[in-house]
C-alpha cells in the first residue's frame, strides 16, 4: 500500500468520524483535454504543469473522489470531505492515457475520461484507442458521453429544421452510449457538452436520458447547482498557473437560484443572504455594471454578444475562508 493510498484512507476515516469538523457542502471539478506540448495551447497543459496541479492538490489536502459520487453528495448538499475536488478529461485524447492517467494511478487517484466514440472507431490519430480506453478503466477511470462525432450539437446547421436537429441530437447522445457499452460494457451516467455548448434542446435531451451534463465553464458544485449545467474549471495553457488552479478548487457556488436575460441584462436571484463584494466580469476580464434590485437579486450588463460562446463570471469574497470566492459562471451562444 502506497504512503499516499494510506493517506487516503486515513482522510476518509477522519471524515467519517468527525463530520462536523469535515464535512463540506460543495466541491470542484477540475477539466483538462490534452496533457502534452506538442498539442494546441488552447486545450493543452504540460506534463510537467499537470505533475505541478496534482502535486499541489496533495500538498494542500485535497481529496481527489470519484466524478459520480462527487455529484451525488454535491447536488444533494453534502456531506462531503472539506477540499473535495474530482479530475476530468475531455474527448479522449492519446496523452491522457500516456501522460495524464499513469500519474493518478501513481497516486490511486480515480478520474473521468469523457469519451467522443466515433475518433475512436475511426483510429483518428492523436486519440486512444478502445484498447487503451478499456485500459484506463483498470487504472482508476471511469467513463462519460461526449457524443459520438463531436460535432457543435448546440447549434442548428444551415437549412436544418428543428425537428432535423433535435433527431441530430438525440442520434449523437444515443449513438455515443452504445458504442461505449459496445466497447466498455459501461453504462454511462454523465454527458460533457461537445465545446461545452448547450441550450435548452441540448439539456432537453439529456434530462429525458436520466444523465448529468457538464459544461466548461468555471464554478463550484453544490446543492443550487443545476444538474444539467454543472461547471468545471477548465485548465490550458495561459490559465493553468498554480494561482489559477488554487483560485479554481478554493471556490464555492454562487448560489443562483433564477437566471434570467432580457434585452442584454443578466438578473440573477441568490438564496439566503445577500453577499458583499459581488461582482461580475466579462470574460476579457472586463468589470460589467452591476445593479442591486432587492436583498438578494441583481441586474448585470451584459457586453456586447459575439459570435460562439460569450461568457459572464460573477464571484464574491467568501467569509468561510481566506482567499475563498463564491463562483458563478453564465455562458450563452452567439451566431
Amino acid at each position: 500500500m502506497s504512503l499516499r493510498t494510506l493517506a487516503a484512507i486515513l482522510a476518509v476515516g477522519l471524515f467519517s468520524l468527525s463530520p462536523v469538523l469535515r464535512a463540506a457542502d460543495h466541491a470542484v471539478i477540475l477539466l483538462y483535454h490534452h496533457v502534452s506540448q506538442e498539442t494546441p495551447a488552447s486545450t493543452s497543459v504540460t506534463p510537467e504543469r499537470f505533475t505541478a496541479h496534482l502535486d499541489y492538490l496533495e500538498d494542500h489536502g485535497f481529496t481527489v473522489m470519484p466524478l459520480q459520487l462527487l455529484l451525488e453528495k454535491a447536488l444533494a448538499g453534502g456531506p462531503l470531505p472539506d477540499n473535495a475536488v474530482a479530475i476530468t478529461f475531455d474527448d479522449a485524447y492519446r496523452s491522457v492515457f500516456t501522460e495524464a492517467a499513469p500519474r493518478l494511478a501513481d497516486r490511486d487517484w480515480p478520474f473521468t475520461v469523457f469519451l467522443a466514440s466515433q475518433p475512436l472507431d475511426d483510429q483518428v490519430p492523436g486519440y486512444m484507442s478502445w484498447q487503451q480506453a478499456r485500459e484506463l478503466l483498470a487504472m482508476g477511470a471511469s467513463i462519460g458521453g461526449h457524443s459520438h462525432s463531436h460535432d457543435y450539437l448546440a447549434r442548428r446547421r444551415s437549412g436544418e429544421s428543428d425537428a432535423q436537429w433535435a433527431q441530430r441530437i438525440d442520434d449523437e447522445i444515443d449513438r455515443n452510449r452504445e458504442r461505449i457499452r459496445a466497447e466498455l460494457q459501461v453504462d454511462i451516467q454523465a454527458f460533457a457538452y461537445p465545446f461545452g455548448e448547450y441550450n435548452s434542446q441540448l439539456k432537453g435531451a439529456l434530462s429525458r436520458r436520466q444523465l448529468l451534463g457538464l459544461a466548461q465553464q468555471s464554478g463550484a458544485v453544490g446543492a443550487v447547482t443545476d444538474p444539467l449545467q454543472i461547471p468545471r474549471f477548465p485548465m490550458a495553457s495561459g490559465q493553468d498557473s498554480l494561482q489559477r488552479l488554487r483560485q479554481g478548487v478554493h471556490s464555492r457556488p454562487l448560489p443562483v437560484v433564477q437566471e434570467r436575460v432580457d434585452d442584454g441584462v443578466l438578473s440573477i436571484t441568490l438564496s439566503g443572504e445577500a453577499l458583499a463584494g459581488l461582482a461580475c466580469f466579462a470574460s476579457s476580464g472586463e468589470a460589467l455594471s452591476l445593479h442591486q434590485m432587492g436583498e438578494r437579486r441583481y441586474a448585470v450588463d451584459l457586453p456586447p454578444t459575439r459570435g460562439g460562446r460569450n461568457k459572464v463570471n460573477c464571484t464574491a469574497p467568501s467569509s468561510e475562508g481566506a482567499g475563498e470566492f463564491y463562483w458563478y459562471s453564465y455562458l450563452w451562444l452567439g451566431d
